[in-house]
């Protein structure tokens, strides 16, 4: 419980910086706004994303060596 409340605390300490070099972006790709106000979110959905794509490779049999090949003898 207490590495939770350690997280949420950095968190809230550093999001507040980045969100701040997010205010000089101003453009639109394909009709989707980068701004100040997009960015934070863009950014934070890349993070979940490439988070949850290291989950899957680390935690499931597709990121794993064949048990063949771990066996050290």
């Amino acid at each position: 419980m207490g590495y939770a409340g350690a997280v949420q605390f950095i968190g809230f300490s550093i999001v507040p910086g980045i969100n701040s070099s997010f205010s000089f972006i101003d453009f639109t790709v394909l009709g989707i706004p980068f701004d100040e106000i997009t960015m934070p979110g863009y950014f934070l959905a890349a993070i979940n994303l490439g988070t949850i794509i290291l989950c899957w490779i680390f935690f499931s049999k597709w990121g794993t060596l064949p048990y063949s090949r771990l066996r050290s003898y």
